[in-house]
């Protein structure tokens, strides 16, 4: 009985074993199965968090790029500079970078708020006339998701105001403007002939000097050796022209009505008027030159467009005398910084001031090094300025600055002092552009290269000198045109799913 039990008791034990390990092979594959789709669960939803968070870095990115055009837009105060893209550009965001593009479309016209007349855009010369509205469509991209992208639009309305007081040429010089070889003046955008130059005496272009834009002189007007003027040109006295000159547009000589002695042209070597000649006395053609359409001489009255304008150096004064200047500059948004004959001050005002400041002084300023801006700033000395050789005047960014060198009227001058006075390889980049004033005497030495005006008593250019033309806002100052700008409404910005199909 005993061995019986005993053999009943060894016989349970394989059966019991084998459960048990079914039960326990069951229980770890649940284990399994349960820590398996914990891990899904949770790679899901981290997975999901960091694409949502994409999505929002990507909207953000949109909207940094809306930001980025519509700045762009309101820095760009003309037609000619609006921007006609946003490139890909790369914000160091985290916890991954995203990146915003952006497309501009100007319109002609914003009747009852709908914009219509869609307007070609250049890069870099902007659309040829002034746009009544523009839509920017931005897109932002965030991380590694192709759908973690965000489009974003805004609408802008722009329309044009007068910023006040400017002068309207490129140069201007009441004395007679003397040349050496190979100035040049662009116009602005480059390839416009906006770029005019005016005296009230005369004027000798000669050696290659392009004016990209219309010639007045008082005075005589004598173009020599490649001298190119890619508009009119209109003297009150005779017109000399010759060895290879070209006058791109028209020539009048005599003004209206018609100075005593009759005013001629004469033309040798080769010299050419593109379009037509009128002069109040007689017309030479000598040794191949040429006028394209109509030579009429001895025209009493000339055509009207024959004027020689009217414009004398305009007057700026001194905002530290003069209070009605200073309130002004004041208006236009600056702040007034005496700084008397502390020379040392004025030196470390204009490169450490961070809103647009006008500095005046009586020091004689001279400047050896280059110079970075942070601001808009006006520099007015009754001691003139002297910039020396390889001299750079350049923006602390991408931003365009205004710099204003002003000797301010009336002033007395002797042997052209105070003047302002350029030595060789001095440049003003691009986002500097900058107005030089003077009763006196502008010089301009070798390889020089600048953007904005040039208004003195006389100006005098020597070799490759390079003028680009930009009409520069002149708080203060009377006489003169003036300046319109592009002004930017904002009439409305949100998140698209997609970029819009934009109206013709």
């Amino acid at each position: 009985m005993s061995r019986f039990l005993h053999h009943r008791e060894g016989a349970d034990r394989p059966e019991t074993g084998a459960l048990a390990l079914v039960l326990a092979l069951t229980v770890c594959a649940m284990l399994t199965l349960l820590m398996t789709i914990t891990i899904q669960v949770s790679s899901s939803s981290t997975s999901d968090s960091a694409f949502r968070l994409e999505q929002t870095q990507a909207f953000d990115a949109a909207e940094g790029g809306l930001d980025l055009v519509i700045g762009q837009v309101k820095q760009a105060g003309q037609a000619s500079g609006v921007p006609c893209s946003l490139s890909s550009t790369t914000f160091a965001s985290t916890p991954v970078a995203s990146t915003a593009t952006a497309a501009v479309t100007y319109y002609s016209s914003f009747a009852s708020g709908i914009p219509s007349g869609k307007m070609t855009c250049t890069a870099g010369s902007g659309v040829s006339s002034t746009p009544a509205a523009a839509i920017i469509v931005a897109t932002g991209t965030a991380g590694k998701h192709p759908q973690a992208t965000s489009y974003a639009e805004a609408e802008l309305q722009l329309t044009t105001q007068v910023a006040g007081t400017v002068f309207n040429d490129a140069m201007f010089s009441t004395q007679s403007l003397l040349s050496a070889n190979n100035p040049t003046i662009y116009g602005d955008p480059p390839g416009t002939d906006n770029a005019d130059v005016q005296t009230d005496g005369n004027i000798n272009c000669g050696n290659s000097f392009d004016v990209q834009g219309s010639v007045a002189a008082s005075g005589t007007f004598t173009g020599t050796n490649n001298c190119t003027v890619e508009g009119d040109m209109i003297a009150g006295g005779n017109v000399s022209l010759s060895n290879s000159t070209t006058i791109t547009g028209s020539a009048y000589a005599g003004n209206v009505p018609c100075n005593s002695p009759a005013s001629t042209i004469s033309m040798f070597n080769s010299a050419i008027i593109d379009q037509s000649a009128y002069a109040c006395g007689a017309i030479t053609l000598k040794n191949q030159s040429s006028i394209g359409h109509t030579t009429a001489a001895n025209e009493s009255p000339l055509p009207s467009a024959g004027a020689v304008p009217t414009e004398t150096l305009p007057t700026w004064t001194n905002p530290q005398t003069d209070s009605t200047a200073a309130a002004a500059w004041t208006a236009a948004g600056y702040t007034m910084k005496n700084d008397g004959a502390s020379c040392a001050t004025v030196y470390t005002d204009l490169t450490s001031v961070t809103s647009p400041t006008v500095i005046t002084t009586s020091c004689a300023l001279a400047w050896s090094s280059s110079v970075t801006l942070k601001t808009n700033v006006a520099l007015v000395s009754t001691g003139g300025f002297a910039m020396t050789n390889n001299n750079t005047w350049q923006s602390d960014g991408t931003t365009t600055r205004l710099l204003y060198f002003i000797v301010p009227s009336p002033e007395t001058c002797v042997a052209g002092l105070p003047g302002i006075s350029m030595a060789n390889n001095t440049t003003f980049t691009s986002t500097v552009n900058v107005l030089f004033y003077t009763p006196c005497t502008v010089s301009i030495a070798n390889n020089n290269a600048g953007y904005g005006q040039i208004y003195a008593g006389q100006v005098s250019a020597s070799n490759n000198y390079t003028q680009h033309y930009v009409p520069v806002p002149s708080p203060a100052a009377t006489g003169g045109g003036t300046y319109t700008v592009l002004v930017a409404s904002l009439q409305f910005e949100r998140e698209v799913n997609s970029p819009p199909t934009l109206a013709n």
